[in-house]
């Protein structure tokens, strides 16, 4: 299901978008980039440029805007947005990229809903869930004091995992490697 859902996306160009204002924000945390730059930043060190390529974080930024139950914005993305990829042809598409769009829209708009049929609405959702999100994933990577972007990413991401998990009564396990605290789902 997944890889055909991905053939699909990546049979048409579909203009995947970060919130202008933040562009360069986000390309600084991302290894990829133009030629000049992905050199550059293509040998550094993941705990101060965490993120492969801006799919990756555009990814992630959707998915804290769904954890944090955030709501899309309201604004469409192709005028507060800046273009950093279309799918098609994209050679490495997240393998659940498709599957991960589709659930969105339909708990967003319900598995009956028209617009589900319409690709290009699905990811000018996924855009605008994306768009709420950049600016708390951004925040979460802000280094405090000593500690690398990755460090306070994955502390934010606990943090967020924990709050989740006490509003829905789940319980968070632990597992320890060495001496650190992992967090588990139980």
């Amino acid at each position: 299901m997944n890889v055909e859902l991905n053939t699909r996306f990546q049979a048409s160009a579909f203009t995947l978008r970060v919130p202008t204002k933040l562009n360069d924000e986000i390309s600084l945390l991302c290894r990829a980039g133009t030629p000049a730059q992905g050199r550059a930043r293509a040998h550094a060190q993941e705990e101060h440029v965490p993120f492969r390529r801006k799919i990756d974080f555009w990814l992630l930024a959707l998915a804290v805007a769904c954890a944090l139950d955030l709501s899309p914005d309201e604004e469409p993305s192709s005028l507060s947005g800046t273009k950093f990829v279309d799918t098609q042809g994209l050679p490495n598409l997240p393998e659940h990229f498709g599957g991960f769009l589709m659930t969105l829209a339909i708990s967003e708009w319900g598995y009956q809903d028209s617009r589900l049929k319409d690709l290009s609405e699905v990811v000018e959702l996924a855009n605008r869930f994306a768009g709420v999100g950049a600016p708390k994933l951004l925040a979460a990577t802000r280094p405090a004091g000593d500690q690398t972007r990755l460090e306070v990413l994955l502390q934010s991401v606990t943090a967020w995992r924990e709050a989740e998990l006490a509003r829905s009564g789940l319980e968070l396990g632990g597992l320890d490697i060495q001496g650190e605290r992992v967090p588990t789902w139980d």
